[in-house]
């Protein structure tokens, strides 16, 4: 508990300096809010594919039910969700290992990941982006990572149904690598028997999912707005690239479209050691997997007896903890680097999966190239990182001889120190400004406290004004006339509500939200004001929006 509020801490401090949080984090604010109020089942919500539901949303009204609505929830929220992710990509990089292998595993995850680069720290320290799938995947990946019938194919089937009711990149994340990881068992095993527990697992969430979900409609649940975009064909050929390319942005290898954060050039470029062998780790894991594959792996009997001879010694003194550890390093001695070990390969194979699915998904859904479809690559990032702890753990007890052994150990500590002091940077850089803060605090003190505007500043500046100010979002329909933004929206919001004034940002328009289709809806207004980079148009008489009939740009 001490480490995760330890990580909390630091996450939520480089979320404040490193992250700006719209209006798709600001949504889970309020969809907590409506939890809180009773709805759990988010009754008249419209929502897209990624409700985060029930993955993140949990996260947000246990924490609201403390502090209320208040804008630190924005970067405290997604603090703690990466608090667990690293806390279990450590448990994870170190699974089964002896205490030196153990300890590099875990060094990994923590140089890597609790000292993010900027360009990762953007997308790993914000809400909406789908750090709670990546969390729950991690859970099933750890419960399945034994490959028997028992608790953890439970907690697997939990897990994962969670993930896909509130969030479809669960399948990508979680369910899709625990099914082919199911499949490539039973390919090296020769036995269907070894991947069944996992395939069932995946097979069961995604029946359990469906059912739940029409269970929930049939009582009164969300709707599902339009979906999102995919790729064109030759997107996804271009995304290819982008993918090797923005990927290694975000690990630090190069630095071009994210910016520094204010890290010194020297020290943004030692990343690219971490960068390195991330890719160096994940192509063993995959060269491992293949070999799995081709050859026949040795049989149990095989396996055990060469075991117990690495560790009767250590078990007679150790206990049965110490001769555990004493056989998994036997293991790591007598196997090949480029064969699976027979205890390990389960969750190497899960995570190996994860990296190529969630890499897919970025494939499919990044419909262009600018940085902020980069959040579908956090996924791919973490599962790496996570995968090379483990990669590394394994490799530790191979390092000969131990001249060899303590040089790289220096070397890992400087490079990890170095990573640390990147990090400072970020932790001590300016915060951000939140560009609605003087919005709100403007319109409060003008007691407007009802109106409209485009999605990307209404809920946002909901949140950011305490709740004090009520902005819901509109969207110009193809007749030109404002109605309900048909997504990330509550009809609730818009039910005998009477609004008197249109928001919008002339700069940046969204959903074609503006003077003219605000005029075309409403009528002239009668006041105009400018406040920093926001248009605020003000109506005498109040006027309604529809909850009905809304539209989705």
């Amino acid at each position: 508990m001490g480490a995760l509020v330890g990580l909390v801490a630091v996450f939520n401090a480089a979320a404040v300096h490193a992250v700006t949080p719209g209006s798709d984090a600001a949504s889970l604010v309020l969809e907590a809010q409506s939890v809180i109020g009773g709805h759990v089942l988010l009754h008249g919500w419209a929502l897209s594919l990624d409700s985060f539901w029930t993955v993140e949303v949990p996260f947000y009204a246990a924490a609201s039910v403390v502090t209320g609505m208040v804008p630190a929830l924005l970067s405290l929220v997604p603090a703690i969700v990466g608090g667990l992710v690293a806390l279990f990509g450590v448990l994870i990089g170190r699974d089964g290992r002896a205490r030196p292998a153990a300890l590099a595993g875990a060094v990994t995850v923590v140089a890597l990941l609790v000292f993010p680069t900027h360009a990762l720290a953007m997308f790993f320290l914000v809400g909406g982006v789908h750090l709670g799938a990546v969390l729950g995947a991690l859970v099933a990946f750890y419960a399945l990572r034994r490959g028997r019938w028992d608790i953890g194919v439970v907690v697997a089937v939990v897990v994962l149904t969670a993930g896909m009711l509130g969030d479809l990149q669960e399948v990508a994340y979680g369910t899709a690598p625990v099914l082919l990881a199911g499949l490539v068992a039973m390919a090296r095993r020769r036995s269907v028997g070894a991947g069944l527990p996992a395939v069932f697992a995946a097979g069961a969430a995604g029946s359990l999912t469906i059912v739940v979900r029409l269970v929930a409609q049939a009582i009164g649940t969300f709707s599902i707005g339009t979906p999102n975009a995919i790729a064109t064909p030759g997107q996804m050929v271009r995304n290819v690239g982008y993918l090797f390319r923005l990927g290694a942005e975000m690990l630090g290898l190069r630095s071009t479209i994210f910016g520094t954060g204010g890290v010194p050039t020297w020290l943004q470029e030692v990343h690219a050691i971490g960068a390195l062998l991330v890719l160096t780790c994940v192509i063993v894991a995959v060269i491992r997997m293949v070999a799995g594959l081709i050859t026949r792996p040795r049989s149990a009997a095989a396996v055990a007896a060469a075991a117990g001879e690495a560790g009767s010694g250590a078990a007679s003194t150790a206990g049965a903890a110490g001769g555990r550890a004493a056989r998994v390093s036997g293991d790591e001695m007598q196997t090949p680097w480029w064969q699976s070990e027979p205890g390990a390969w389960r969750l190497d194979d899960l995570l190996t999966m994860a990296c190529v699915t969630s890499a897919i998904s970025y494939l499919l859904l990044a419909v262009m190239y600018v940085s902020s479809y980069s959040r579908y690559l956090t996924a791919t990032v973490v599962f790496s990182i996570v995968l090379a702890a483990r990669v590394v753990a394994r490799a530790w007890p191979r390092l000969e001889p131990v001249a060899l052994k303590r040089a790289v150990a220096g070397l890992a500590a400087v490079v990890a120190m170095c990573f640390a002091v990147g990090f400072g940077f970020t932790l001590t850089a300016p915060a951000p400004k939140q560009p609605v803060a003087p919005l709100a605090t403007w319109l409060v003190t003008h007691h407007l406290t009802s109106g409209v505007g485009p999605y990307t500043v209404a809920s946002i500046t909901t949140v950011q004004s305490k709740d004090q100010v009520a902005v819901r979002p509109v969207v110009a329909a193809p007749s030109g006339r404002l109605v309900r933004y048909d997504r990330e929206s509550d009809a609730a919001w818009y039910k005998g509500a009477r609004f008197h004034f249109v928001v919008y940002a002339p700069a940046a328009p969204f959903g074609k939200v503006n003077a003219k289709s605000a005029t075309a809806t409403f009528g002239r207004p009668t006041r105009s004001y400018t406040v920093g980079r926001y248009r605020v148009l003000v109506w005498r008489r109040p006027f309604t929006v529809s909850p009905k009939h809304g539209y989705g740009s």
